[in-house]
């Protein structure tokens, strides 16, 4: 948007003032404040280098981070199938205290796992949701897949497959209601530094 000046300064020397307005509330915010003005990429994240935006830069980034996530996805599941088979029934039996313990140490181990891929790929917290939904959602599948097709993954009999199993189902919703509250809890910690930003004289 291009705002006119008025009076002797439109006359001769028209003043610009470039209004950078989003396109959709819920297109994903790749460039900071601070990125998006430096030289190079200019208002609005426009890189007048280049000739490319930051949507095109948003793609390419969530492309990568799709495939990074379902890979990780692939091997936590991978990870707890072995886990599940070589802890056997001793622990995977109902009426086991062992796996009480197991569910509950689930959400701490989530924790860890959700801070620890965060931090290797470089994503904030506030857009933990998405990446972490992909890896859950290719665990799901692969644990609906050995369930229904090669159960001998998990074990031999069907009290251990069915608890293996339970036990992923568990740590999937976990994974997911943690990266809620990351997301959830950085949105409203930027939140308020911008509004006290705004109000500071």
């Amino acid at each position: 948007m291009t705002l006119l000046g008025t009076g002797e300064d439109a006359r001769h020397a028209p003043q610009r003032f470039h209004v950078s307005l989003p396109r959709s509330i819920t297109e994903p915010l790749c460039l900071d404040s601070t990125q998006r003005d430096i030289p190079g990429i200019g208002s609005g994240g426009r890189d007048v280098t280049r000739g490319t935006t930051s949507q095109q830069v948003c793609r390419d980034v969530m492309s990568r981070n799709i495939w990074i996530f379902v890979t990780l996805g692939v091997f936590f599941w991978f990870a707890d199938a072995l886990f599940i088979r070589f802890t056997g029934v001793e622990l995977f039996h109902f009426g086991s205290n062992w796996l009480i313990g197991l569910f509950l140490a689930t959400p701490f181990a989530g924790w860890v796992l959700i801070k620890t891929c965060l931090a290797v790929t470089g994503i904030p917290e506030q857009e933990a949701l998405s990446p972490i939904t992909i890896l859950c959602s290719t665990g799901l599948l692969l644990n609906g897949i050995a369930i229904s097709q090669y159960r001998w993954l998990y074990g031999d009999t069907l009290e251990h497959v069915l608890l293996g199993a339970a036990w992923l189902l568990w740590g999937v919703g976990v994974l997911l209601i943690l990266a809620i509250y990351f997301a959830t809890r950085s949105g409203n910690r930027s939140e308020l530094s911008s509004n006290e930003t705004r109000s500071t004289p």
